[in-house]
């Protein structure tokens, strides 16, 4: 064992903290951490995955099960499209393999869903293959370590980062190795601070020498964010119960519940009629229901790319309104189904109270 893989392994092991996916060599387990923990902080995954495990404990009830079912259970955790992911992984691997998981990296990344970066975790930690797991705290590291001037995500960056990583993995065990290169991201080696008198790598460390080491890696410039506009309807029956509108599966929110409406680039000028001329909008989208209140809540919202700022109008729904691609919920229900925390939130903001589930603060398309 290399020394900087030795000072690691000795770290980890006094200092890693006590997290339920590090108590398993199950392949299922460690895809399932890997996925929720991609953009969602540790403690807002903890319970959410011992409560998933508990829901859908193997490959083959998660396979058999109703992807609303899967959603549901994710709902308030963001970025949807991961819960999509595994739920297809989980068949592809029941049709593919008879639920069994290739144990190679490279097999790993044909299953819908897993690319690099958790091919390799999942391949490390449950099967000792000899790979490193590069995500963001990784790079930042070995940026650090290393001495890489390069913005983040660069191949300038991301392959020296990827090498060193490997030659460190390939030293010692594996998943102890690999965890331990995240852990050091997590909590000595950090975007805004550092703490290079508790980092296994302090004597080989090249950004320790600069008077501010948090300067690497590099940011990567920022993608200009898309501004939206939305008008949306806030609708109950006399009983009580709310329209719903399922998104297409493809795009913003895809296949989730939200309230129906126009909402992005594409309908601008509908959009802007609709502002000012709710009335003639809501007869389009909801035939049969009542004119809305004649002023609109505005809220916002912050997906992972896109502000969204709707104008939200309440109206009636007739006890008897039927539409494909719509649903009417009892408020018995409504925690029930697969919410996500933006459409609790725009609801809440009219008055209409759902409980806000526990949810990371951006929301991905």
């Amino acid at each position: 064992m290399n020394h900087q893989a030795q000072r690691l392994d000795s770290y980890y092991r006094q200092h890693a903290r006590d997290l339920p996916w590090r108590h398993t060599a199950d392949p299922y387990r460690i895809w399932v951490s890997e996925i929720m923990l991609q953009q969602t902080r540790v403690e807002a995954v903890r319970d959410r995955y011992i409560r998933f495990l508990n829901r859908f404990p193997d490959v083959g009830s998660l396979a058999a099960a109703e992807l609303d079912t899967v959603r549901a259970e994710w709902s308030g955790l963001g970025y949807y499209r991961r819960a999509r992911y595994l739920w297809e992984g989980a068949r592809y691997l029941v049709t593919h393999h008879n639920g069994v998981f290739p144990v190679t990296s490279t097999a790993l990344q044909a299953i819908p869903g897993i690319g690099a970066y958790t091919a390799c975790a999942v391949a490390a930690i449950a099967f000792g293959e000899p790979v490193a797991a590069v995500d963001g705290n990784v790079l930042r590291v070995g940026s650090r370590v290393l001495g890489i001037e390069a913005p983040r995500n660069s191949a300038a960056l991301r392959q020296p980062v990827k090498a060193w990583a490997d030659s460190i993995v390939q030293a010692g065990e594996p998943a102890i190795l690999v965890q331990a290169l995240m852990e050091v991201g997590a909590m000595v080696c950090t975007p805004r601070s550092v703490a290079c008198k508790q980092c296994p790598f302090e004597d080989d460390c090249v950004a320790r020498t600069m008077p501010d080491p948090t300067l690497l890696p590099i940011p990567a410039p920022r993608a200009s964010r898309a501004q939206w506009r939305g008008v949306l309807f806030a609708g109950q029956t006399p009983d009580g119960e709310l329209l719903l509108q399922r998104r297409p599966e493809k795009g913003l929110l895809a296949g989730l519940w939200f309230l129906p409406g126009l909402v992005g680039e594409k309908t601008e000028n509908r959009i802007q009629q609709g502002i000012h001329e709710p009335g003639t909008l809501v007869a389009s989208v909801l035939p049969g229901c009542s004119q809305p209140t004649q002023t609109s809540v505005k809220a916002r919202w912050q997906f992972s790319h896109i502000d969204l700022q709707a104008d939200i109008y309440r109206v009636t729904i007739p006890n008897t309104f039927r539409a494909d691609g719509h649903a009417l919920y009892p408020p018995t229900e409504w925690d029930r189904e697969a919410l996500p925390s933006v459409t609790r939130h725009l609801l809440n903001s009219v008055g209409i109270s759902l409980i806000e589930s526990p949810a990371s603060d951006l929301t991905s398309i």
